[in-house]
């Protein structure tokens, strides 16, 4: 990694700390330098606005959120094996970053992500979203409208994590199964 490259990954990751800690208002761009250790110059050399660099750090997890959901993904595989899979490694990548889990619950619905940000983020759903539907063509889950199915099987998740996060519940591999199983059951047929 350039020099380049690991300044704007510390600003970015100062940023996501910062905002998560404080909230977006009160993380001016002025503490997120000094934090960062660099001066304003160089953040505005990669981010021309906060809303930017806010929008990158949004892309930026989404695309991280992507890249594990899909790890070890067998596109082959049995509909309940994929749906399993894509959960399981949502629960571990949410668990082993709280700080991305918590950024996106919080700004995903932010006016300050772009619209443009936000169907960016949507698009990386349509593998999970092509297996619900898939899903429904064969007759193994509820027949409902995709994104209801999605929230269905997904709410239990966030709130689990939400959970864990603010030691309400200690998830482990064991409960995790548990979990998903229950989101599982709430959609199959």
């Amino acid at each position: 990694m350039s020099d380049e490259q690991k300044k704007r990954a510390i600003i970015l990751k100062t940023t996501l700390r910062l905002v998560v800690e404080h909230g977006l208002e009160a993380a001016p761009m002025s503490l997120i330098a000094k934090e960062a250790g660099v001066g304003m110059g160089t953040i505005y050399h990669y981010f021309p606005s906060k809303d930017d660099l806010i929008n990158v750090l949004y892309r930026e997890l989404k695309q991280a959120v992507h890249e594990n959901m899909l790890r070890n993904y067998d596109y082959n595989a049995p509909i309940r094996e994929r749906f399993f899979t894509i959960w399981r490694n949502l629960f571990h990548h949410y668990l082993k970053h709280p700080l991305d889990f918590l950024f996106l619950e919080q700004y995903s619905i932010s006016p300050t992500i772009t619209l443009e940000s936000k169907a960016f983020g949507f698009k990386l759903w349509a593998e999970p979203m092509q297996l619900f539907e898939n899903a429904q063509h064969q007759q193994v889950v509820k027949e409902m409208p995709l994104y209801l199915l999605m929230l269905i099987a997904s709410a239990p998740l966030n709130n689990l994590v939400r959970g864990h996060l603010s030691n309400q519940i200690k998830l482990d591999d064991g409960l995790i199964e548990v979990a998903i199983t229950a989101c599982w059951d709430a959609i199959k047929r």
